[in-house]
């Protein structure tokens, strides 16, 4: 029917319940073709913060991150550096940068979020499939991998990519890391076998 089909970031004060006028971050519109065909594979994965509380997402399918400011009410798209690296999930550092998985690309991707700068750590193996980034109070990197039973570790200072081979096959969409713990200890929520997977490494 021609009907544009509009994805869109909003804030909300949780203390008044009252929200931001939505700032569009896709406007899809219908394929000449076939009117009624709405491109669906623009959308946002995985939703997060800068460290002024503006939007960001990962966008797997264009492959990219989507910043919105919300006083401008503008929006803006980033690629990553590898197209159809198909970023996946992650976390903000204290440096104001976002860790995230490149799923397709077989890389670990961080986004300075003060200039929009995309670096990229390549794995080192195919079908790795790099998931959920996090890191750590000493700024490693932890991610967990969709391709493979390990867990990964990042020093972003040299490149060097670090594998630990877990005791189950596993499959951790979430990367915690446990900041209470007297040594680095990391949890992996194995969704397939309704388990908890904790690793304890000596500094």
């Amino acid at each position: 029917d021609g009907t544009k089909r509009h994805e869109q970031a909003f804030r909300l004060d949780t203390r008044s319940g009252q929200h931001s006028s939505g700032i569009t971050l896709f406007d899809d519109k219908p394929d000449p073709v076939d009117p009624t065909h709405i491109d669906p594979l623009n959308y946002c994965y995985m939703m997060d913060q800068d460290k002024n509380g503006e939007f960001l997402c990962t966008a797997p399918e264009p492959s990219g991150i989507i910043r919105a400011d919300l006083r401008s009410g503008k929006s803006r798209f980033i690629p990553t550096p590898t197209p159809l690296a198909y970023p996946r999930r992650g976390y903000r550092d204290d440096s104001n940068r976002f860790w995230f998985g490149e799923f397709y690309a077989d890389k670990i991707g961080v986004i300075d979020l003060e200039t929009d700068k995309i670096t990229e750590f390549p794995v080192g193996q195919k079908w790795i499939a790099p998931y959920y980034a996090r890191p750590d109070a000493k700024g490693r990197i932890w991610v967990s991998s969709t391709g493979s039973d390990r867990l990964l570790r990042l020093d972003p200072n040299t490149g060097q990519i670090i594998q630990y081979l877990m005791p189950v096959s596993y499959d951790a969409r979430k990367v915690v890391v446990d900041l209470n713990a007297d040594r680095t200890t990391i949890w992996l929520p194995n969704k397939n076998a309704n388990q908890l997977v904790r690793v304890e490494i000596p500094d």
